[in-house]
């Protein structure tokens, strides 16, 4: 869900930032920033979640020494 999110607000905003370029670059400039924080904070909050999730995983099944997991 989140690679989702991510790439249709990437989508957006390039698409934006394309269409504001016709007009005027130090715009356009901005917008690529915007893009690139956007991109940075997505990123950041998928690892967190993935970090989260996998951890969490990892508790609820237990790993024997064997390599054996309980249901």
């Amino acid at each position: 869900m989140f690679i989702w999110m991510l790439l249709f607000t990437n989508f957006l905003i390039l698409a934006f930032a394309t269409f504001v370029h016709l007009f005027d670059e130090t715009k356009m400039t901005i917008l690529f920033f915007l893009f690139a924080l956007i991109d940075f904070a997505f990123g950041f909050v998928f690892v967190l979640y993935m970090i989260w999730i996998y951890g969490l995983w990892g508790t609820v099944k237990k790993v024997r020494h064997d390599g054996v997991t309980n249901a």
